[in-house]
């Protein structure tokens, strides 16, 4: 996937978050979420709720997230150079030295996050990811999971 492509992609998406729709509310503690240090992996089956909490956490973030849906055909051709093009893109977007929670959406999708998650983890870039296969399931990271 091109860099620029790649780009487009993330600035687009982050309109899908900024809506004014009925949603239901899930009833997760938010703010401990983001203080906590892990990575937090929501899994469940789809249509759970799992974007909803993505949608009540961008409300409290209030800009200062970087939303992406990995469930957009547009990744399909997504490759392991596109991981480092996502953390340049973060830092073109919001500065090299912006405090930037990261929101990943069906991270299942791409080949290697789980890698690419610990070194996100390792440079203390706070990320919550979303997932609804075996994969997320048996992750070791910090899960909420939902029913």
């Amino acid at each position: 996937m091109l860099k620029s492509a790649l780009r487009q992609t993330i600035i687009d998406q982050q309109k899908i978050l900024d809506f004014d729709e009925q949603y239901v509310p899930r009833d997760i503690p938010l703010e401990s979420l983001l203080q906590s240090e892990e990575i937090i992996v929501l899994s469940g089956i789809r249509r759970c709720g799992k974007s909803t909490i993505l949608t009540q956490l961008s409300k409290i973030l209030d800009g200062k997230f970087l939303y992406i849906n990995f469930d957009d055909i547009r990744f399909s051709d997504f490759n392991q150079e596109n991981f480092q093009h996502i953390y340049e893109i973060l830092g073109e977007l919001f500065g090299p030295d912006a405090h930037v929670i990261l929101l990943f959406d069906e991270i299942q999708n791409i080949h290697g996050w789980e890698r690419w998650l610990n070194n996100l983890h390792t440079f203390k870039i706070k990320t919550i990811v979303t997932g609804s296969n075996a994969s997320v399931l048996s992750s070791s990271n910090s899960q909420v999971r939902l029913p």
